[in-house]
């Protein structure tokens, strides 16, 4: 995903699938070229309830910084939305969401 000056990559896969839960496991980076505050957040959407994002870092100023993300008991008609968002306090100003599983 980018947005602005920030960039957040990785990869994200469903774990443990032997049963009809399974985990969601992702791991990336958010990097960020500019002087501003950007967040990565992650929306949960169940059959056809919304997905209310949650955030999972923040980068202000220049650098990088390691997004983890641990989701357990996902049914199959769950989906995991990401978010690339400038600033730190909500989902306003954002990237389209991207669909992480």
């Amino acid at each position: 995903m980018t947005h602005g000056t920030a960039t957040a990559t990785g990869t994200a896969s469903r774990v443990n699938g032997e049963a009809l839960y399974t985990d969601l496991v992702a791991h990336g980076e958010l990097t960020n070229t500019g002087s501003e505050c950007y967040s990565v957040w992650v929306g949960i959407k169940q059959d056809l309830t919304p997905a209310f994002p949650f955030k999972r870092a923040t980068l202000c100023g220049e650098g990088t910084e390691s997004v983890n993300l641990s989701v357990p008991n996902l049914m199959p008609t769950t989906t995991v939305y990401g978010y690339l968002c400038r600033g730190e306090q909500n989902t306003e100003d954002c990237s389209a969401p991207l669909r992480l599983v």
